[in-house]
């Protein structure tokens, strides 16, 4: 290392190697899968999104007129309401992957997938 700091221009390749190699470190997928979390944000909007779709219904259920007594309608309300909680705390659970968005995303995209599907395969069945 002392020879190496003598001569500026094998310090500054030094510097750039170290650097490199940092850079590949911090790409590595075992460091982006047990990525910190930068901000206290990132687990709220994680569980609102995982939920957002489930809550969404939820809200349009006292304006549904597809439902027997009002009974019914309560408890389905409260029952979307708590899928949407259970939905919330699985996305809150996965872990962040490159960036907090893909979660943001994917995670009602998914939920709208399942939900197309299952509403096409109970329309043949």
């Amino acid at each position: 290392m002392g020879k190496v700091s003598q001569y500026p221009a094998l310090q500054e390749e030094y510097d750039a190697i170290i650097s490199e190699i940092e850079k590949q470190r911090e790409l590595s997928i075992s460091n982006v899968i047990s990525m910190e979390q930068t901000t206290s944000n990132i687990p709220l909007f994680k569980f609102l999104s995982g939920g957002a779709l489930a809550w969404i219904i939820t809200l349009c259920v006292p304006f549904m007129n597809t439902f027997k007594d009002k009974k019914t309608k309560v408890i389905t309300f409260f029952s979307l309401a708590l899928i949407g909680g259970i939905l919330g705390g699985v996305a809150y659970i996965i872990p962040t992957i490159f960036n907090p968005w893909v979660n943001y995303i994917a995670c009602p995209v998914l939920q709208l997938i399942i939900l197309i599907t299952l509403a096409m395969k109970s329309k043949q069945g």
